[in-house]
């Protein structure tokens, strides 16, 4: 099957320029093998910036998991929009990182994707949402109820460019105590299952 291949991902390179690359099994190429140079590229002369979030909305998070705390905060599902949702290890993947505040707040970062990660920090697919776009959500804990909350969706690449979509909204009042109820006895003029009256 031939050796093992293997990637890296380089950053910071200067734009519009032509560049070789080599290898080595030492920290420096001052000393141990380093490979034959690479075939020549040329950087882009530009960075380009990743496409924004959209269809920002929230919801609360399903009652069966979020149950009443003891300091009365709730948890809601952030939701958005945005047509590359996944990671491949390319240099165009996009990142993102989520932040809110509530109104003359300081700004809280909820979450943030690390650059050249197979795996994101920061949202799921959702799938189970029919939209134009990849949907991704993110369960953010911790809000205080009935709190005009302002969330930030940033979208970034490898090149540190960054666009952001940004959505205010109330949060919903605290969880209740009881999410469940259950009919023990039978009500007004129905049998009780199996029984069959004269």
């Amino acid at each position: 099957a031939g050796p093992p291949m293997y990637r890296a991902l380089m950053r910071k390179l200067p734009p519009g320029q032509t560049f070789q690359v080599k290898l080595s099994d030492t920290p420096t190429l001052l000393s141990g093998d380093i490979s034959r140079p690479s075939q020549e590229m040329t950087s882009l002369s530009s960075a380009s910036a990743p496409v924004e979030p959209s269809e920002l909305q929230i919801h609360r998070t399903d009652l069966r998991l979020n149950h009443k705390k003891h300091d009365e905060s709730v948890c809601v599902d952030l939701h958005w929009s945005h047509p590359h949702p996944l990671l491949r290890q390319e240099p165009d993947d996009v990142y993102f990182r989520i932040k809110w505040h509530a109104l003359q707040e300081p700004s809280t970062q909820y979450c943030e994707d690390e650059v050249g990660a197979m795996t994101r920090n920061c949202g799921g697919p959702l799938s189970s949402v029919t939209s134009a776009l990849p949907a991704s959500y993110a369960t953010i804990c911790g809000l205080r109820p009935n709190r005009t909350i302002h969330f930030s969706v940033e979208a970034f690449n490898c090149d540190s460019e960054l666009v952001h979509a940004d959505f205010q909204a109330v949060t919903p009042p605290s969880a209740p105590d009881v999410v469940m109820t259950k009919v023990t006895t039978p009500l007004a003029q129905e049998s009780v299952a199996g029984f069959r009256p004269m």
